[in-house]
């Protein structure tokens, strides 16, 4: 079983927002019907009370719509960059330029 670890912000969801990136969704969901481990992070965290990418609202976006699907995940919040991976097997790197759709 593979694992893929997603940052939010340009990635899933359009930078500083809480709208999805076209396609973000239905791959994350495909990737859990295949039984990947999916874990999120992001730098948001409580310096960003108050506005629309807070810890609150991100999960009443995020969390509520991938529960509703039945998609199962982790989420860190606060984990700044740069994100360093250290591992003893194989790693793969998906650069994706900031709102990128998914296809």
């Amino acid at each position: 079983m593979d694992c893929h670890i997603f940052d939010i912000d340009g990635t899933v969801f359009k930078y500083h927002t809480n709208e999805w990136i076209d396609g973000a969704k239905e791959y994350i969901l495909k990737l859990s019907k295949q039984g990947s481990n999916i874990i999120f992070i992001t730098m948001r965290g409580e310096h960003d009370n108050g506005k629309e990418w807070s810890i609150d609202r991100t999960k009443q976006t995020l969390v509520n719509e991938l529960n509703k699907l039945g998609v199962k995940f982790e989420i860190i919040f606060n984990v700044k960059s740069p994100r360093i991976i250290h591992d003893d097997n194989h790693c793969y790197f998906d650069s994706r330029k900031i709102n990128q759709t998914w296809n």
